[in-house]
């Protein structure tokens, strides 16, 4: 017996964009979008207790390189 939620039909693609042959996947681009939020609520925590912003960046530098 169908329900009103088997007419939806989910069929979304795994690549948000494609130029060429590069593409990127929204997996990526939500991983990416993450670290810089990250980064950016690093930044507001650092200026809150009134530390030098600049060590938040070597933060960043030493965690993801």
């Amino acid at each position: 017996m169908p329900t009103a939620l088997s007419y939806i039909v989910w069929e979304a693609s795994p690549t948000v964009f494609r130029i060429g042959l590069w593409s990127l996947g929204w997996y990526g681009l939500m991983w990416g979008l993450s670290v810089f939020l990250g980064y950016l609520q690093t930044l507001t925590i650092y200026r809150r207790e009134g530390l030098a912003t600049g060590y938040a960046a070597v933060l960043a530098e030493y965690v993801f390189f």
